[in-house]
């Protein structure tokens, strides 16, 4: 009882003090096996909204993100993926944004919070599944089992399997390469993804209050130029039900910040700082996390311009190298420097690649 009111006042502290600044508050303390973790509330298939599997509560409807999550927030941390979808199967990504937003509860269901699975899809991805407790039709009555859930590393991963079940299932393949968002939620409707009446008028909805639209004509550009990824809020990307360390400026860590960091919270990000030979974005006073933990990480760096064209890198003492990096190449960061003003990142041997011209930049 005292290490439990211990963690509880740590927590407090941190935030009364102002050390913090979190942008969706709660903290909970839940802590999960990293590959198999046992919920009480069995999942059950509910056709009426898609092929996976839900709680018994969820209805098909549209989400409310006032009592959720934000929207911007939530559509955000899924875009890239989605946007990809176009390109790897010719699936619109309005469509897969829609149906994520709709099937997970903008992320917050116990199956998203536990394994990044946002469509409630069995089974394993790359040997990680978690084990959820399920209602199957067995002899003629329902029976209560243990199921494995694919665990996917982060959300990109489980919208880019969405897209694997189009294209391995012949059923949808009507679907694939069609631009009409419209038509594609009436298909899928029709073909049998989901049952109620309402579903693919659902999926037009949230498209179009959304803007999501938009993410279309991106895919059908290959996604260039992208819009800059967000950086004004950090959602803490980690091995679920876990946290992480946070930092002071001068580089030594913050006991317990682990308790408050837990995979999934968000954070108003203040600046960004080199400590301990890494990024870390600055989320309250003298309080840092590492960037490679959460949604913004930009250890791989992907060229953000016009297709068909490059862009130009530069030695640290700011001349040019003569060198041009193809439009959707992608690099490791090795570190960043101020050259010429602006902000770039190593890339290569002596070869810095401009910030503006990365996902994390406009790219024009």
């Amino acid at each position: 009882m005292k290490s439990n009111k211990l963690l509880v006042s740590l927590a407090t502290l941190l935030l009364t003090a102002g050390a913090t600044v979190s942008v969706f508050g709660s903290i909970n303390r839940v802590k999960a096996d990293s590959t198999v973790q046992q919920q009480g509330t069995p999942l059950v298939k509910n056709s009426q909204i898609g092929q996976g599997f839900y709680s018994p509560q969820q209805k098909l409807a549209i989400p409310n993100p006032i009592l959720r999550t934000d929207p911007k927030t939530f559509f955000n941390s899924i875009k890239q993926g989605a946007v990809d979808t176009w390109g790897k199967h010719n699936f619109l990504p309005s469509v897969t944004a829609a149906q994520a937003a709709i099937e997970s509860g903008w992320g917050t269901s116990g199956l998203t919070a536990t394994a990044n699975n946002l469509f409630g899809i069995k089974g394993r991805y790359n040997g990680q599944y978690v084990v959820y407790p399920t209602q199957e039709w067995i002899n003629g009555h329902y029976v209560t089992v243990n199921a494995e859930f694919r665990k996917y590393p982060n959300w990109a991963a489980s919208v880019e399997d969405h897209g694997n079940f189009f294209t391995d299932n012949p059923r949808y393949h009507n679907l694939l390469g069609l631009k009409d968002y419209k038509q594609v939620a009436n298909l899928l409707q029709q073909d049998g993804y989901a049952t109620d009446p309402n579903y693919a008028a659902t999926i037009i909805r949230v498209i179009e209050q959304y803007g999501l639209q938009s993410w279309d004509t991106e895919g059908f550009n290959n996604g260039f130029p992208m819009n800059p990824i967000d950086e004004s809020v950090a959602t803490v990307t980690y091995e679920p039900g876990y946290g992480i360390l946070a930092f002071h400026l001068n580089g030594e860590s913050i006991p317990g910040s682990n308790y408050t960091f837990l995979t999934g919270t968000q954070w108003k990000v203040n600046s960004i700082a080199t400590i301990n030979g890494e990024e870390m974005l600055n989320v309250g006073n003298d309080t840092y996390i590492p960037r490679r933990y959460t949604n913004i990480d930009n250890r791989e760096l992907i060229v953000n311009y016009v297709p068909g064209y490059g862009v130009l890198t530069y030695h640290a003492d700011g001349t040019p190298t003569g060198n041009y990096l193809p439009t959707g190449g992608r690099y490791k960061n090795n570190g960043e420097s101020i050259i010429n003003g602006m902000i770039m990142y190593l890339v290569g041997n002596n070869e810095y690649l401009p910030k503006q011209y990365t996902q994390f930049g406009p790219g024009k």
